[in-house]
C-alpha cells in the first residue's frame, strides 16, 4: 500500500510539472444513495444506504484530472429478518436495534475526461483508498431488558474503485455532476462491495 501512494505522489509529480499553466483547482459536495454487496450470510440483511462527502480535484490538463475525496456510507439493516424469538414468540422488529455499518473512506481517484461541446464532458474514474468500517451493537430488548446479541467491530481495509460520470458546467466556474462507481473492500474472508450514485458540485477556483 506504500508503494501504491509513492508512485502515485510521483505520477502527480511528473503531470503537473508538465503544464502548470493549465492546472485548475475545484472543491464542493456530493451525496446519493448506495446499494451493497456485503460477504455472507451479512448480504441478506442489508440492501441500500446513503452517502455523502466531499472532493478536492485538480484538472492537470484539458483531459486529465485527480481527485481526493473524503466519503461516509452508512446502512441499515433490516430488523425483520433475523428471527429473534422469546418462548416461541417473534420479537417485534421495534424490539431490534444495531447492526449498523458504516463506511468512512478516504480516496486518491485520477479522471479521464472527454470535453464536449456545450459544457458537458463525461468522464472515467479509477483509485484506491481506505475505509474505515465500523459495525454496531446487535442489541434485543426483551421484557424490557436490553441484551446484546453480538459485538460490534471496526476495522480499516484497502479498497479499490472504478466508475464513470458527467459533469455539466453551469456557469463559468460552476459545475454539477452525476457520478456511478464500484468499490471494492478487501475484507476478510470475502471481500465487500458497494456502488455509490451520486450527485455532486464543483466550485471551480
Amino acid at each position: 500500500m506504500r508503494r501504491s501512494f509513492i508512485v502515485a505522489a510521483t505520477c502527480l509529480f511528473l503531470l503537473t510539472g508538465t503544464a502548470p499553466a493549465q492546472m485548475k483547482f475545484a472543491v464542493g459536495p456530493h451525496l446519493g444513495i448506495s446499494f451493497s454487496s456485503f460477504p455472507k450470510p451479512s448480504d441478506q440483511y442489508y440492501g441500500i444506504g446513503f452517502n455523502f462527502g466531499a472532493q478536492a480535484e485538480m484538472e492537470l490538463m484539458k483531459n486529465v484530472g485527480i481527485r481526493f475525496g473524503l466519503d461516509y456510507g452508512t446502512f441499515s439493516s433490516d430488523k425483520a429478518k433475523f428471527g429473534f424469538t422469546n418462548g416461541g414468540q417473534p420479537v417485534p422488529s421495534s424490539d431490534v436495534s444495531g447492526l449498523g455499518v458504516g463506511i468512512l473512506g478516504i480516496s486518491f481517484t485520477g479522471l479521464g475526461k472527454l470535453p464536449l461541446k456545450g459544457g458537458v464532458t463525461p468522464y472515467g474514474l479509477f483509485g484506491f483508498g481506505l475505509n474505515m468500517i465500523s459495525v454496531s451493537d446487535l442489541v434485543v430488548k426483551v421484557n424490557g431488558q436490553d441484551y446484546t446479541q453480538l459485538k460490534g467491530d471496526t476495522s480499516t481495509k484497502f479498497g479499490i474503485h472504478f466508475g464513470v460520470g458527467t459533469e455539466y458546467r453551469v456557469a463559468r466556474n460552476i459545475g454539477v455532476f452525476g457520478e456511478f462507481k464500484f468499490n471494492l473492500i478487501f475484507t476478510e474472508g470475502s471481500s465487500t462491495s458497494t456502488f455509490p450514485l451520486m450527485f455532486g458540485a464543483n466550485f471551480w477556483l
